[in-house]
């Protein structure tokens, strides 16, 4: 005859997610501690995600098991075999110190579970806002497709648009990286004004914008540089504010680049997204 299966309670479940946490926590500083320095940040964004998607399946099996030893309660409760009822004018039992040690614990778990769910429907959804508002300005039938994010997500976003609407030639993120770098070093009259530290400012921004080792993020001057050199227009979409378009006054463009900047897609800062038809 099989032994009936051992029920958790709700301290050895608390119990056993903080041991969990910490499990989970350990592995990723041992990943960062391993990782080359370009993916350190990468790394510590994943760990933050991976440690909130924990906390909420822990804080869901919580509430479940709560519901769980409600019920159970309510059933015992409920279910008093009738040779029982006789003992109702009796007097109740005197608690021990145990029991009543044990109902404050229960109580005081009782209370940190109501906390915590709490705290949670008191969140406030910044990224799901934001997407939101972006596809709303982008317009019916278009959604946010996730880039990496590895400091390079502006031109894995344009290689992607590309890549998407047929370009006559197609590029990786390194790929216009390079392009980018080549339209500024042969037009630099049109970008001093974004660099600093006069020509040898110049120089080091050329060199960083390919720089594999030390990533550097892109922005509106690299936007600039790249709408001209692959004569296409680019839309950027905002939540709070107009969308901005770079191209040449001369491109007509009946398809142009679209992508999407976010302040709160990641944890650690800005991101670039793609925008895409669907229907």
């Amino acid at each position: 005859m099989a032994s009936p299966e051992k029920v958790e309670t709700l301290s050895q479940c608390k119990n056993r997610h903080k041991n969990e946490l910490r499990a989970l926590k350990k592995d990723w500083d041992q990943k960062v501690k391993n990782a080359r320095r370009q993916e350190k940040k990468d790394l510590k964004k994943q760990r933050i995600v991976a440690q909130q998607k924990l906390k909420d399946a822990q804080a869901e099996h919580l509430k479940n098991l709560n519901n769980e030893s409600s019920c159970e309660k309510k059933n015992e409760t409920e279910e008093v075999p009738l040779e029982n009822t006789m003992m109702i004018d009796q007097k109740p039992k005197r608690k021990t110190k145990a029991m009543k040690r044990r109902e404050k614990k229960e109580a005081k778990e009782e209370e940190e579970l109501r906390r915590i769910e709490e705290e949670k429907a008191n969140q406030i959804d910044y990224k799901g806002i934001e997407i939101r508002k972006i596809q709303a300005k982008a317009g019916m039938g278009y959604i946010i497709r996730d880039i990496k994010s590895d400091g390079h997500c502006l031109y894995r976003a344009i290689a992607t648009q590309l890549e998407l609407l047929g370009h006559e030639q197609q590029y990786d993120f390194v790929g216009l990286r390079k392009v980018c770098r080549e339209y500024i070093e042969t037009n630099p009259e049109d970008f001093r004004a974004f660099i600093e530290n006069g020509e040898e400012g110049f120089k080091q921004y050329l060199d960083n914008l390919v720089n594999m080792n030390e990533v550097f993020w892109g922005g509106e001057p690299e936007l600039v540089a790249l709408s001209r050199a692959l004569q296409r227009r680019i839309i950027v979409y905002k939540a709070e504010e107009e969308p901005l378009e770079f191209c040449l006054e001369d491109v007509v463009d009946e398809k142009p680049l679209k992508i999407s900047y976010h302040l709160y897609y990641l944890a650690l800062g800005e991101h670039y997204n793609s925008v895409e038809r669907i229907f």
